[in-house]
């Protein structure tokens, strides 16, 4: 797996014993970035794993450097929860249209320093939405920009030291450049793609054919952990788990304005009436100014707001206890 929320899945159903539970002996292990975790997949290091969408097929056609081998993906892990995030010198400057750093760009360009802009991996999603958020603008990512690959973990500090204007990738890494004032979010992915498909867990082809009950094993587990982590209580647990060393490695706290703000991730879009959740979790935090006003400009630059279903209506009592784990926001110093 790689360090971002939506490996959730994974992690909580071998901490939680459901890969144990249906004969899975698993092990988890963190990759460095999304290729050595294609490699390692490939070379059958491991059997299955967390993998952006595009990465699968890639494989299986030999696409973006990726080295020919036959994937398959019986299971998705998420929906939506990715972000295009921009420096905080841009604010004031772009919003949500990406046409408002076209002439930032040719001023850029003309001299000599072209604007850069991050995404994860070549045919992973977060290229994809790069690339058509700064085509939307106008804006050739091939000539016009410095597109280049940086894994998640590692996109925060790369903005603070001033490496890129801009990236995409999932959270808890959006939510953290906004925490920490390095950065801002100008769009997220579901209001370029309502309820796109994200991350997957993906096998080889190989694999699955000689190993159909464990691959059936494997996505039972998944299910369940799934159903688990749809329930709103179990949120702290979640983060608690997550937040490890061994996984996210990114404190608590800040793991959990992301899901705050993304419980869309959490809760299937087809369920009954819904309403918005941004305004119940702001009713709990008058005393917290200081998470007020993220907050608030998160909710701001969205154009749709996340939901949840109104017969699961988030009450204060079940918030509050998530947003006493949120820390006070910390300004870093530029170096």
């Amino acid at each position: 797996m790689i360090a971002l929320t939506d490996c959730s899945p994974i992690v909580i159903a071998h901490e939680k014993g459901m890969f144990r539970k249906y004969g899975i002996n698993s092990t988890v292990s963190k990759g460095a970035n999304w290729a050595a975790i294609r490699d390692s997949l490939s070379n059958g290091d491991i059997q299955a794993t967390h993998m952006l969408l595009g990465m699968p097929i890639a494989s299986t056609m030999g696409l973006l450097g990726s080295p020919k081998k036959p994937m398959i993906i019986p299971w998705i892990l998420n929906r939506n929860g990715q972000s295009i995030t921009l420096k905080a010198d841009l604010k004031g400057k772009v919003a949500a249209d990406p046409k408002a750093l076209k002439p930032l760009v040719e001023e850029a360009k003309k001299a000599g320093e072209p604007m850069s802009f991050a995404m994860t991996s070549p045919p992973g999603t977060h290229a994809m939405w790069m690339r058509y958020y700064l085509g939307a603008g106008g804006i050739n990512p091939d000539k016009d920009v410095a597109l280049i690959t940086i894994p998640p973990p590692q996109m925060v500090a790369n903005m603070n030291v001033g490496k890129m204007d801009g990236y995409c990738v999932g959270e808890p890494w959006n939510a953290r450049a906004v925490i920490e004032g390095i950065g801002f979010t100008s769009v997220n992915t579901q209001d370029i793609w309502k309820d796109h498909p994200e991350k997957v867990c993906a096998f080889t082809a190989e694999f699955a054919d000689q190993n159909p009950r464990t691959v059936k094993a494997v996505l039972k587990a998944l299910h369940e952990a799934s159903v688990w982590l749809d329930k709103l209580e179990n949120r702290p647990e979640q983060v608690e788990i997550v937040s490890k060393a061994t996984y996210i490695n990114c404190p608590q706290r800040k793991i959990l304005i992301s899901i705050l703000l993304l419980i869309h991730l959490i809760v299937p879009a087809h369920r009954a009436q819904r309403v918005p959740l941004v305004p119940q979790v702001l009713q709990v935090l008058p005393a917290r100014q200081d998470h007020k006003a993220p907050l608030e400009a998160m909710a701001r630059t969205a154009r749709q707001v996340p939901m949840v279903p109104q017969a699961r209506r988030v009450s204060k009592a079940s918030l509050e206890p998530m947003v006493r784990m949120v820390p006070p926001v910390r300004r870093v110093p530029r170096v």
